[in-house]
């Protein structure tokens, strides 16, 4: 049995499938071609963003970055000065909340611009910065941490304070991630539906918008992170924080290790893309119902027409086939047109979309006429559906690209590829504006001429981001140049009036020790003035002349301690450090402190014999001694004890007190028992200026000038102090090698020296007398003189001398000058200067410099050691 044969209704219905499911494939084509390329677009938007805000983020790290720069060169720190370096840094504008921190190698914070100077600090939350800055002695950006002292999310900016070559402190300014969700929210124009967030160098978020607050702290997934660390810039799909699919371009900020990204969830991406679908599927399906109704409908017809055949009567043509094709025929051409009006407006609806995207496609045939939108003929200033041909177009371009860009589509119409150029345009009466386009040559069929196709974009808004960028960074470094030499000027004038106060400082110690010196010289003076009048009284009492004569010495060598103790009380500038005998100074001092303290005061020095010398200067030591004695004895109205005691100490690394490097040190303390300080007057103890006393009783500047005078000497100082149980103020000290254990023996009077003619002159006659028979009782031949003019005149007699012995100051001409004259005249003679202060005056200048041997003396100087300096040096200069 014969296979049946379709029934007409079938095939009728097989027609409307065939038309219009390939309607609805054109369409759904349609659809998703308009979806990927507002996709693509939506991802060159999302990086343009990207590296746009990451330039704006890192321009606000730069200021920071600046200032600190700046405040890094501040000279208080070459001196250690955190002190003044803390009021300098309080004068840095910054936003609210900003705070900026000095730390050493060891994260240990030294200054904190939120706290008061000189409150106990802890170390800093993000120490690993602090290692790569010491490592590198290069700037860096922190990750997000914790505030060690707010105990709030902070982001720190670090850069090296570096002398000579190595980095001595970490500086860095810390603030809220707050400040940068600010500026990404000022980026974001209302009602956009991207999200940017800003990464440290663990992926963690330290700003967002929108939602700041929620998601700060939070990790970034780990799909995020992994794109980021591949890249500098790029596109990446992943989970959201949330969980939520996204679509993010990243952009790697200048010289940091943070991270800009922008995002946009993907389901707003593919909702255009269902929208679309939906349109297509719903016009689609309505039309397939349309048809199969008619084709339903005509079935009947034909199968009606075709069945009355065979009915009696009915006509019939014979051509009813033919006339029922070609109906079908028409019906099937009136399908096609609507499916072509479709696909128009399908192709319409992909126009607006690139429009609204900023897009502008074109096509440039091998005759030179672009085919267009209006749009880009509005770019180039165009009306709409003008020509636009090369010679159009290249009209419209700005004079400094126009060679530069025909020369470039030349290029592409004739060798093919593809390119990427920037340019301006500036259309008559128009404002001038920047283009990108990109292009690509289409090879023509048959080897035939090709067709350029391409996009155009506006890029006018990136340009001049860029150029206000630009701006704001010369901005930036004038100011930066301008802020260096006002903080320069602010700390040379504090130096200078550290200096002043300094000075002050110490005539006033001075001043408050002056009636005790005067009581001890009174002593002296009449030890010596008794001594001297009972043996002009009772000359022949050989033994009692013999003892007066000691008591007088002694009382002149202690005199001799005192002036010499104020000599060196009295100087000023920078340290001298020599080696110091500690036992020894605090000795000595205890004789001044011992009267000047007052009859209430106990001074007692606890010093062990052999301790070490350490490295100081020790009339700036003395300074501070003198200091600490004044104040222990202001904290002990009723009377009490001061203690001076010294001892030696091993510092081990790991165990050493802040401050201080291993070695070896003798620690110096003066403890008092006076009334001692609560913590809060512990805590201010060593500010500047902040003192306890009255006004006109005190500066506030003794502990702070004794704290820099150790740092300085390469030590440290330090405070205890209890209510009612008194002070103590310790200082370490390093230790030096020992001092030389007295000297080479001189030779005596005899020998080379028997016999020989020293020339003596001072302008004093009693202090001549006495140091001529003094020199004649052991062999000497002295001549004296009582100025150099009258010295010189003997010399030039021919008086045969073979040693100048001269006082420093006389009237006319000093000692200095008549020792030059002298060996002048007589080359190698051999002299000795004698000063009670010599001062700057005893160094020769290079004119006057002695040639012959040399020697200085300090009064009072006695007979026994003056004649065995004057053999040495004879000794030294040989005979003839």
């Amino acid at each position: 049995m014969p296979a049946r044969s379709p029934t007409i209704r079938a095939r009728l219905v097989a027609i409307v499938f065939a038309m219009v499911l390939p309607f609805g494939a054109v369409a759904a084509a349609t659809a998703v071609l308009t979806w990927r390329s507002g996709r693509e677009a939506t991802e060159r938007d999302l990086q343009a963003r990207a590296a746009s805000l990451s330039l704006v983020v890192a321009r606000e790290l730069d200021v920071a970055r600046a200032t600190l720069a700046v405040l890094a060169s501040s000279s208080t720190l070459d001196t250690g000065d955190l002190a003044g370096f803390y009021e300098a840094m309080q004068r840095v504008p910054r936003p609210e909340g900003t705070r900026i921190m000095l730390s050493d190698a060891y994260a240990r914070m030294l200054v904190n611009s939120m706290v008061p100077f000189g409150t106990p600090l802890p170390r800093r939350g993000d120490t690993g910065i602090i290692g790569r800055v010491f490592e590198s002695g290069e700037a860096h950006v922190s990750d997000l941490y914790t505030g060690p002292i707010t105990n709030e999310p902070l982001i720190a900016i670090d850069v090296p304070v570096s002398r000579e070559g190595r980095v001595l402190y970490d500086l860095s300014m810390g603030f809220r991630p707050a400040i940068l969700g600010r500026v990404l929210d000022g980026q974001r124009p209302p009602g956009s539906a991207w999200v940017a967030a800003v990464l440290d160098g663990s992926g963690t978020i330290v700003a967002r918008t929108p939602d700041m607050d929620a998601y700060l702290g939070r990790q970034a997934t780990a799909e995020a992170r992994q794109a980021i660390q591949a890249a500098e810039a790029g596109l990446f799909e992943s989970p959201s924080v949330d969980g939520k699919p996204i679509l993010a371009a990243f952009s790697r900020m200048p010289g940091s290790r943070w991270t800009v990204v922008v995002a946009i969830r993907q389901a707003r991406l593919r909702a255009g893309l269902w929208r679309s679908l939906a349109g297509f599927g719903a016009g689609g399906a309505a039309l397939l119902l349309f048809g199969l109704a008619l084709a339903w409908h005509q079935s009947r017809r034909i199968a009606g027409a075709i069945g009355g055949l065979a009915t009696p009567g009915a006509p019939t043509t014979g051509v009813r086939e033919v006339e029922e094709a070609a109906r079908a025929l028409a019906e099937a051409a009136t399908a096609r047109d609507r499916a072509t009006m479709a696909l128009a407006g399908s192709e319409a609806r992909l126009r607006r979309a690139q429009l609204a995207g900023g897009v502008h496609p074109f096509e440039i045939g091998p005759d030179g006429v672009a085919q267009c939108g209006d749009g880009l003929r509005a770019l180039f200033g165009l009306p709409p559906g003008a020509r636009f041909d090369h010679v159009t177009w290249s009209a419209c371009l700005h004079p400094a690209d126009r060679a530069r860009m025909t020369a470039e589509f030349d290029r592409l119409a004739h060798e093919g590829g593809s390119t990427e150029i920037e340019y301006r345009v500036a259309p008559p009466g128009g404002p001038a504006r920047w283009l990108l386009s990109r292009a690509e040559l289409q090879p023509g069929e048959g080897g035939g001429p090709g067709t350029i196709v391409g996009v155009t974009l506006d890029v006018t808004g990136r340009r001049l981001a860029e150029e206000r960028l630009r701006e704001s960074e010369a901005q930036l470094r004038a100011l930066a140049g301008t802020l260096e030499e006002r903080v320069r000027e602010e700390v040379a004038a504090r130096e200078a009036a550290q200096d002043r106060l300094a000075q002050a400082e110490k005539l006033t110690a001075l001043g408050q020790l002056a009636g005790g010196i005067a009581h001890d010289f009174n002593n002296v003076m009449q030890a010596v003035q008794g001594g001297a009048g009972l043996i002009r009284r009772r000359p022949e009492d050989a033994e009692g002349a013999e003892r007066l004569a000691g008591m007088i010495e002694d009382a002149t060598r202690r005199g001799v301690s005192i002036t010499q103790r104020l000599l060196a009380f009295s100087r000023r500038g920078e340290l001298r450090a020599e080696a110091v005998d500690v036992p020894a100074l605090l000795g000595g001092l205890r004789e001044v402190l011992a009267h000047t303290l007052g009859a209430g005061i106990e001074v007692v020095v606890e010093a062990p014999a052999g301790l070490p010398p350490v490295l100081a200067d020790r009339g700036q030591l003395e300074t501070a001694l003198v200091n600490l004695a004044t104040n222990a004895r202001d904290a002990m109205p009723g009377g009490g004890r001061l203690t001076l005691s010294a001892s030696e100490e091993k510092v081990a690394e790991g165990s050493r007190p802040e401050g201080l490097a291993p070695g070896s040190y003798i620690r110096i303390a003066a403890s008092d028992t006076g009334t001692g300080m609560d913590a809060a007057t512990l805590a201010r103890a060593m500010e500047p200026f902040f003192t306890t006393k009255v006004v006109g009783k005190g500066t506030g500047l003794g502990l702070p000038m004794a704290r820099g005078f150790a740092e300085q000497s390469g030590g440290m100082l330090g405070v205890s102090s209890e209510p009612g149980q008194g002070t103590t103020v310790a200082l370490w000290l390093p230790v030096t090698s020992p001092m030389a254990e007295g000297r080479p023996g001189l030779p005596g009077s005899g020998g080379v020296a028997a016999g020989a003619r020293i020339l003596l002159v001072d302008d004093e006659d009693p202090v001549r007398d006495v140091l001529a028979e003094g020199l004649e009782d052991r062999g000497y031949h002295v001549l004296q003189a009582g100025s150099g003019p009258a010295a010189l005149a003997l010399i030039d007699a021919g008086e045969a001398v073979d040693l100048l012995v001269s006082d420093l100051s006389m009237p006319g001409m000093d000692g200095v000058a008549l020792i030059g004259e002298a060996q002048r005249r007589r080359p190698r003679l051999p002299a000795i200067l004698l000063t009670g202060y010599a001062g700057d005056a005893a160094t020769l200048p290079a004119d006057g410099a002695p040639r012959g041997a040399f020697s200085l003396l300090r009064k009072p100087v006695g007979a026994p050691q003056l004649a065995d300096r004057a053999a040495a040096l004879l000794k030294a200069a040989g005979p003839g």
